[in-house]
C-alpha cells in the first residue's frame, strides 16, 4: 500500500471513531481538510455554518485564516448557487474565473490566491442544509467525477455543526 494510501486510511479511522472520543471541531475540521486535500485537491478549503432565519454564513474553519478568517460572517445574497447549494442541497462546480465571478463577490481575492474553480458541498442534517465545505484550486480542476468522493466525507462535518 502506498503511503498516500496509509494516510487516507489513517486519516478516515481518525474521523470514524469522532462520536466515541471527545475531539474538537477544529481537530476534526483539519482532518478534514487533509483527507480532502489528498483524494480530491485545493488550494483553499473553509466550512461555512448557514443560519437560515438570518439569511448568514459563518466561517467555521479556514486554511486561510489571514484572507478568510474565522467567524468571518456574510450575508446570503439571493443567487442561482444560494438556490442550488443552500436551498435545494445540491452540489455546485464552478469550473472556471467565469463561473466564480458570476457567483461570488470575492471573486478577484479568488483569482489572487491562484484558484479559478470551486466545488462547494452542502452539508445536510434531517434534510436541512446546515453549512457547507468549500474546496477551491486551479481552473478546470474539479470534475463531476470528484463528488462522490467528496460527498462522503462530508458527513465528518456535519456531525460537528449540528
Amino acid at each position: 500500500m502506498s503511503e498516500k494510501n496509509k494516510s487516507i486510511e489513517s486519516l478516515i479511522k481518525f474521523l470514524d471513531q469522532v462520536e466515541t472520543k471527545n475531539i474538537s471541531s477544529t481537530n476534526i475540521f483539519e482532518k478534514l481538510e487533509d483527507l480532502y486535500f489528498l483524494t480530491v485537491g485545493h488550494k483553499l478549503f473553509t466550512i461555512l455554518k448557514f443560519y437560515p432565519s438570518l439569511q448568514e454564513l459563518e466561517r467555521v474553519y479556514t486554511n486561510n485564516p489571514i484572507q478568510y478568517p474565522i467567524s468571518g460572517r456574510k450575508k446570503v445574497i439571493d443567487s442561482n448557487w444560494t438556490t442550488h447549494l443552500l436551498i435545494k442541497g445540491k452540489v455546485y462546480i464552478g469550473y472556471n474565473h467565469e463561473d466564480i465571478k458570476r457567483n461570488f463577490p470575492d471573486y478577484q481575492l479568488i483569482r489572487k490566491l491562484g484558484c479559478g474553480s470551486v466545488l462547494n458541498l452542502p452539508l445536510i442534517d434531517n434534510n436541512k442544509v446546515i453549512g457547507s465545505i468549500n474546496l477551491l484550486h486551479e481552473e478546470y480542476w474539479y470534475k463531476k467525477s470528484h463528488i462522490k468522493t467528496a460527498e462522503t466525507y462530508s458527513q465528518f462535518a456535519v456531525k460537528k455543526l449540528v
